[in-house]
């Protein structure tokens, strides 16, 4: 890849696969993509357990044949993408988001950094419609790992008083995940302090629903708490103005 340190590679792995160098998007074929994609979610990795994770189905020395059959393809179609180092495989890159994600979600987690919104690949799926059986636990963990980080944002942007930022990382982390209580009290909480009631009002109204739907269960006492000051004060959920109007029309 001559003059590539002239330009930046950006290895996607969230929300779908790609890889460019400077503005150019880099043509390469399947083999190489899942190598690619291990190495991206992995990290360097050991040559052999490489040959294992991407051909688990066949023997050992296929396995290995067809790795190198990768790399030399790689030399082809982007050479110096994938560096060998002794019996590992890395990728040499610049930015690969989901090492990116992993690195913010855990600064938020750690409190490493200041509080900030989201970068803009937080929330995506690894790899959406691939079916490799190694991305299953991968998945599962960069799911977990961005609501406890999206939650732990919003709760540090809220006592900072950065209303805009916690209700962006609040509204996301609901949006990965409807039912998530934690998620859902942050983002009534945080639109109750920033003064929009009626906007704090609708959002628990429709968890609220959302929940009796799915799994028959009311929202919990850590959320109501919040909604039970105002309805003491006078104000009305969403709920019983549609109960009201109801009732005026059948009056």
């Amino acid at each position: 890849m001559a003059g590539r340190r002239d330009l930046k590679v950006a290895v996607q792995v969230m929300g779908g696969f790609g890889v460019r160098r400077g503005l150019r998007r880099l043509q390469l074929r399947p083999s190489t993509r899942r190598l690619i994609a291990l190495l991206a979610v992995e990290g360097a990795i050991a040559r052999d357990d490489a040959a294992v994770r991407l051909y688990e189905d066949q023997r050992l020395d296929r396995a290995y044949a067809n790795l190198r059959t990768i790399m030399w393809r790689l030399r082809v179609d982007a050479n110096g993408l994938v560096i060998e180092e002794a019996d590992g495989l890395r990728i040499d890159a610049d930015i690969v988001d989901f090492q990116e994600a992993v690195r913010w979600s855990s600064a938020m987690l750690q409190r490493e950094a200041p509080p900030t919104a989201p970068p803009p690949f937080i929330g995506r799926r690894l790899l959406p419609g691939w079916s490799e059986p190694w991305l299953v636990a991968p998945r599962e963990h960069l799911h977990l790992l961005q609501l406890h980080a999206l939650d732990a944002a919003a709760e540090r942007l809220l006592m900072a008083g950065r209303f805009g930022e916690a209700a962006a990382s609040a509204l996301l982390a609901v949006t990965m995940d409807p039912l998530r209580e934690s998620s859902n009290r942050l983002l009534v909480e945080v639109l109750i302090r920033e003064g929009n009631v009626a906007d704090g009002l609708r959002s628990y109204e429709a968890y609220r629903r959302l929940l009796a739907e799915e799994v028959n269960a009311e929202p919990g006492p850590a959320i109501q708490s919040l909604i039970s000051p105002l309805l003491a004060a006078g104000y009305v959920t969403p709920r019983a103005i549609a109960n009201r109007s109801r009732l005026n029309r059948s009056l």
